[in-house]
């Protein structure tokens, strides 16, 4: 019905788009003796030049540049790109070829153009999806006993105003951002070990050293991954003038710019990708922002100081420029996508737009696909509340039977028709096992038939009897026994299904969609039945994240077990034998090496307790997910890979490297 409901609307947007018009004439860059002809299956990257040259045994051509940034350098306006890269670049091997340089634009939503020109000190690419490769960093060595990590930047990589990217930049975000309780009042967990944040060392202007208390080998994941679509490190000699410690006026310069104090004006500053607002502040990005129009819209131009090139010597990005719109609804976003607007389209894509995304393909001029999503439970799995304030429901929730019956009365594959074409699978939130060495069969599929029968008798033998009409189950205080369900809007297809079934079961449930500022509010204060949200549980998730997917809160419930944790028993509360030897392996697995025999054991054993515990009850999970992506687009993806946040969705296909083939 959606579908017929929108084509009114898409036939409006087509007749009043202004989106098309002439385009500036593409330029092909030079390219290897042997090698612009040559297409691959798959992309590369080499930490340096003398990487590439003993991997291969070809010799890096000459530097070649976009024809924009040439004209710059015959007016003196720009150096030569020799000065402007530094002593070694990282080198690409394209997807397929080497692309074309050209001044036209990728246009799509403010999300999807974030995460295509977001950068990391490290990065997972694809096909891969394992190994951090060096990005940022030319490379890293991590101690035997995972206790520090040297990390090389690359002399002479600069930000985008020109000015030099050097350790001075870590040591800046270390003491005086990391370090400093206005800016940051919560160091971040990912940056801990042993309950102690790191050190960091500065070497000398290209080196420093983390250093953690206990071995802490995930350092590497975390690097690959700090700050989702925001490179973490800032520029000290851009940012320095908003900080208190470096301008005594900071505070008088902050109000200026109306903020009430100097540290709101650093922030706001600071921030980059699609919240940023300061046009002026350089970025490490293939593109840099330029403008944001009334509507917010932003405005990203080539960055001449972009520190990649092709195999063939070609400073990237090959293309121009980029444009990131502000979109206000899922259904302008799919309009915009269907009619050629946007040549991108992934970020918040339900599948439910898959058959208007195929229908419209030809008109659009995209290719639509359907990737595996490696997410164990989508839209979502739910935790039940074994810390819950009411006395009578932290008995029940606490109950494995009654967890068991919730479980059994779920109807997986009606929920997989209804919400997902039937193209997901019915399981329990166990790992996923395209990208999981932890998963075990018999995970997937624990109490997750649909035994409305075996529910009933479980709930009976708990001596949760029927009202007298039958209408529902009393609680062992003789009250109607009811669940809240509150949840935020992506989740209201599973919450009105999972109301159905449990109800069925005489267990009401009263729904409340709630905005997400609010529902985390709910979740912080311990005022929730059930936690409900997706579980994102690839290995290499649960690595950058200390195992969040596995512990408490879950998917939104038992805070004070978690407070308990963080906190050393300092507060909280304490919880039962099974989360306390949780928490225990959570401990020892990060601290092992990854892909050992131990690590392996370790993350079976976490997720044993999980399942068998049933403190996520999940109903469907592996939903593939439609990505779009336009056909004048080159060197992008195969028709089959992973879209997942995981991997930070776009972040893994190297936009820098996509060009326009038409």
């Amino acid at each position: 019905m959606k579908r017929f409901l929108l084509m009114p609307t898409l036939m409006v947007l087509l007749a009043l788009s202004a989106f098309g018009g002439a385009q500036p004439e593409e330029v092909q860059p030079a390219t290897a003796p042997g090698v612009d002809a040559e297409v691959w299956e798959t992309p590369a990257v080499y930490a340096t030049p003398g990487d590439f040259q003993r991997e291969t045994g070809a010799q890096l051509p000459p530097y070649n540049e976009a024809p924009v940034f040439r004209e710059r350098v015959e007016t003196g306006e720009l150096p030569p790109v020799e000065d402007r890269l530094p002593v070694e670049p990282l080198v690409v091997r394209p997807w397929n070829q080497i692309g074309t340089y050209s001044e036209r634009e990728i246009s799509g939503d403010s999300g999807d153009i974030a995460c295509a020109n977001a950068q990391h000190l490290l990065e997972i690419i694809a096909p891969d999806f394992a190994t951090p490769v060096p990005n940022v960093l030319k490379g890293y060595v991590l101690s035997s006993d995972a206790r520090s990590i040297t990390l090389h930047l690359r002399e002479g990589l600069r930000w985008s105003d020109g000015h030099p990217h050097t350790a001075d930049d870590f040591v800046f975000w270390y003491e005086d951002v990391l370090n400093n309780s206005q800016l940051t009042p919560a160091r971040p967990a990912i940056y801990t070990s042993g309950g102690e944040f790191m050190d960091l060392t500065k070497i000398d202007d290209y080196t420093v050293r983390l250093d953690f208390a206990e071995p802490y080998p995930a350092i590497t994941d975390v690097l690959a991954s700090d700050q989702w679509w925001q490179y973490p490190i800032p520029p000290k000699h851009y940012m320095q003038q908003w900080h208190i410690d470096y301008n005594p006026d900071a505070d008088e310069l902050a109000r200026e710019e109306g903020f009430e104090t100097w540290y709101q004006a650093f922030l706001m500053h600071n921030t980059t990708g699609a919240g940023q607002q300061d046009v002026d502040r350089p970025v490490v990005y293939p593109w840099k922002l330029v403008s944001i129009d009334s509507a917010q819209n932003q405005y990203w131009e080539r960055n001449p100081y972009f520190w990649k090139v092709d195999i063939a010597g070609n400073q990237l990005p090959y293309i121009g420029r980029l444009n990131g719109v502000q979109v206000g609804d899922a259904q302008t976003k799919q309009l915009r996508v269907i009619s050629g607007a946007f040549q991108i389209g992934g970020i918040l894509q339900p599948l439910a737009s898959y058959p208007l995304y195929l229908d419209n393909a030809e008109r659009g001029d995209y290719r639509v696909m359907l990737w595996d999503d490696p997410r164990g439970a989508f839209r979502g799995a739910v935790t039940l509340n074994q810390t819950s304030k009411d006395p009578v429901k932290r008995e029940l929730f606490s109950e494995l039977r009654f967890r068991q019956a919730l479980s059994l009365a779920i109807d997986r594959d009606d929920v997989n028709e209804t919400l997902f074409f039937g193209l997901g699978e019915p399981r329990q939130p166990a790992p996923p096992p395209p990208a999981s060495q932890f998963y075990e069969e018999w995970m997937r599929d624990h109490y997750a038939e649909y035994d409305p029968a075996r529910s009933n008798a479980l709930l009976d033998e708990m001596g949760l009897q029927w009202d007298g009409r039958r209408q529902y189950r009393l609680r062992p205080d003789g009250e109607p026994l009811s669940i809240n369900l509150q949840f935020v809007g992506q989740f209201d297809g599973i919450a009105q299904l999972l109301q159905e079934y449990w109800q069925a079961v005489g267990v009401r449930v009263a729904l409340r969609e709630v905005t997400g500022a609010m529902w985390t509010q709910l979740v912080d204060a311990n005022d929730t039945d059930l936690g409900i949200w997706s579980v994102e549980n690839t290995d290499f998730g649960m690595r950058r994240t200390g195992a969040s997917p596995a512990r408490p809160p879950w998917t939104g419930a038992n805070v004070p077990w978690d407070l308990w944790y963080v906190t050393g028993g300092a507060s909280g509360e304490e919880p039962p034998e099974a989360v306390r030897e949780l928490y225990a392996l959570i401990d020892e697995w990060t601290l092992t090496i990854p892909g050992t025999e131990r690590y392996v054991e370790l993350g079976k054993e976490i997720w044993r307790i999980n399942i068998e515990n049933l403190f996520m009850i999940g109903a469907v999970g592996l939903v593939p997910y439609p990505v779009i992506i336009s056909n004048s687009l080159g060197n992008t993806m195969p028709d089959e890979s992973l879209w997942s946040p995981s991997f930070q969705q776009w972040v893994p296909y190297m936009a820098e490297q996509w060009f326009f083939v038409d």
